[in-house]
């Protein structure tokens, strides 16, 4: 058994949270039981997750996506239902958001990189108010881009959208950010980077791909971001000998 607090310290710490200007807000988002014997993991915080976590005796949830965002949040609808169902079970819920997408060592980025047998870190791109959000890689032995679709298609479970000129398109240097950041191809063409991997994909990006000759594949926004929580769930559990399980829940979006 370990301590709420000492789990929301080690992880603002861990991700340095303080640091980062998110328009979501990371950490402790709802106050539960101060004892914790084990922790639910989950992509996105909604009612199915809160019940599961509740179902699944855990006293703690953690996630990418939580409840709370730049914005007041109205305890009406929905919402109370969700807070109702976590404060009446004194589970406790914590978030984090854009630190876990950037984390070069638990994030989501860098969970979609060890997808790859062998790469290296090059870099990291994309900024967002002044820190680097993307991650760039260069494969230690290039493959053709149809391999790597099927790669990340069999790993994450998902039906990736290629946008390229060519399928058979030898890639070498790859830049990642989980989610939706199809908007972020530009950034991936001033890199000069073979193919740029998403979440979401965008209309308004096909020809800018076509046109620059890098290669997009949008892999799902939840299919993405299912790494991240993952290797974070293991670290949690080597670290504090914790008991951990995963709920998944994908959108297909």
């Amino acid at each position: 058994m370990i301590k709420r607090d000492e789990i929301t310290k080690y992880l603002a710490n861990l991700f340095e949270i303080e640091k980062i200007d998110d328009y979501a807000y990371n950490g402790l988002q709802i106050e539960g039981t101060e004892d914790i014997k084990k922790i639910g993991f989950s992509v996105d915080f909604c009612q199915k997750t809160a019940e599961e976590a509740i179902k699944n005796n855990c006293q703690m949830l953690i996630c990418h996506h939580g409840m709370m965002w730049k914005n007041i949040l109205p305890v009406t609808g929905f919402n109370k239902k969700r807070i109702k169902t976590m404060l009446v079970n004194d589970v406790s819920l914590y978030a984090v958001h854009l630190p876990l997408d950037m984390h070069l060592e638990l994030g989501n980025n860098i969970g979609i990189a060890k997808l790859f047998d062998n790469f290296e870190v090059i870099g990291q791109f994309a900024y967002f108010k002044g820190k680097p959000i993307g991650v760039k890689i260069k494969l230690d032995t290039p493959k053709k881009l149809s391999e790597i679709k099927k790669l990340i298609d069999e790993k994450l479970k998902t039906n990736s959208i290629l946008i390229s000129n060519e399928e058979n398109k030898i890639i070498s240097t790859i830049g990642i950010i989980s989610g939706s950041s199809a908007s972020d191809l530009s950034e991936a063409i001033k890199e000069e980077l073979d193919l740029f991997i998403t979440g979401e994909t965008s209309h308004a990006q096909y020809h800018t791909a076509m046109e620059n000759n890098t290669s997009m594949l949008c892999a799902g926004h939840y299919a993405t971001e299912t790494t991240g929580i993952k290797l974070l769930m293991h670290h949690i559990k080597e670290k504090f000998d914790v008991e951990t399980e995963f709920f998944d829940f994908p959108t297909g979006i």
